[in-house]
């Protein structure tokens, strides 16, 4: 092409791309008060070696030997559209606000080791798991007497945007954020199709966040797995993969639809609490009662599914099945803490109806 005095065009085609490339990129400045999470690509990672090993045709590993829990991941040195954050004042005010309402339903993250984190820009605080807190906090913000916070779908679809950089790597902070935007409710619209391809969207992330779970391997827990990580870190794992395990069963239960993760392919333990008689210790015993519940839940949507789905029981069997279950949920009532009359509080129909 040269000798003919003209450029070639795959050439051009080659450098067009380059630079749709270069511009499809953002590069995040550090020097911005608004950005509380790392723009460093030159954090220490932890390199894999793989040994190669003579196997002979039968010397098969065993299902789940090669799960081993892992520190985060580094964040991307570039995101495919550009961050936006509020100011760092604003994200602070709402991430306190997560900790003091979202939390005591959801103790999915511990809170100390969150604001450790975010201290020192660890790579457990990303721009999409700050969204998504955002997104969720915005809901509920505007009652609790902070009115300058910017609308759910503000937030919401920075997250959606950042999604794709956060899937080729699993994280524990993607689990976490996919498990906030599936709890998001989108505003009601005189389109129905619209809001109903938006609860898809959402249901779909839920699903995501149970799949990333199994792929870091939190559903099974011992000490071969957990390895040399410390006592925080294993803990915000157990949190992550029950509060995933919760949500699954919750949205399960509503939208009757199967669900993702079962109890049986799960060898985890419970949450627990870090620090004996501190603030967390009430609403992490009330959520290790509730996880215990949804694995009652789990037995119940079964029962749903065989009868209403396969159509393989009988009627009476049916009723027998229902019966067993209520008494496993009445003496799940009598096991609480504070006593009370499991009979009014928990009615097995909201699964079964």
């Amino acid at each position: 092409c040269k000798a003919r005095g003209r450029t070639c065009e795959s050439s051009n085609i080659e450098a067009q791309e380059n630079n749709e490339d270069h511009l499809s990129t953002t590069t995040v400045e550090s020097d911005n008060d608004s950005i509380l999470f790392s723009t460093s690509d030159n954090m220490a990672t932890t390199q894999e070696t793989c040994s190669e090993t003579n196997m002979s045709f039968f010397d098969y590993p065993r299902f789940g030997s090669s799960i081993q829990w892992k520190q985060e991941p580094p964040l991307p040195s570039k995101y495919s559209c550009p961050i936006e954050m509020p100011s760092g004042e604003l994200q602070m005010q709402m991430i306190d606000l997560f900790f003091r309402k979202r939390h005591r339903m959801l103790p999915i993250l511990p809170k100390s080791l969150f604001y450790e984190q975010l201290r020192l820009k660890g790579p457990l605080i990303t721009p999409l798991l700050l969204n998504a807190i955002y997104c969720d906090v915005s809901s509920f913000a505007p009652h609790c007497g902070f009115h300058e916070v910017p609308k759910p779908s503000v937030f919401f679809n920075r997250a959606k945007k950042l999604l794709d950089d956060f899937l080729d790597r699993p994280r524990i902070s993607t689990v976490v954020a996919l498990c906030l935007l599936s709890m998001h409710e989108p505003n009601p619209t005189k389109l129905k199709s619209t809001t109903a391809n938006q609860h898809c969207r959402l249901w779909m992330y839920g699903g995501m966040a149970a799949r990333m779970c199994l792929e870091l391997g939190l559903n099974i827990d011992t000490p071969r797995t957990r390895g040399m990580l410390s006592e925080e870190e294993i803990e915000l794992r157990r949190r992550v993969l029950w509060s995933c395990y919760f949500l699954d069963k919750t949205q399960s239960m509503y939208s009757q639809r199967p669900w993702s993760l079962s109890s049986s392919s799960i060898k985890t333990q419970l949450p627990s609490v870090l620090c004996p008689g501190d603030q967390e210790e009430a609403i992490i015993t009330q959520f290790q009662h509730n996880v215990k519940l949804f694995i009652l839940y789990e037995q119940g949507l079964r029962i749903h599914a065989s009868y209403g789905i396969f159509e393989d029981i009988s009627k009476d069997t049916f009723m027998e099945q229902i019966e067993k279950y209520r008494l496993k949920i009445l003496q799940w009532g009598v096991n609480l803490p504070i006593r009370h009359d499991a009979s009014h509080s928990f009615n097995c129909s909201i699964i079964l109806c």
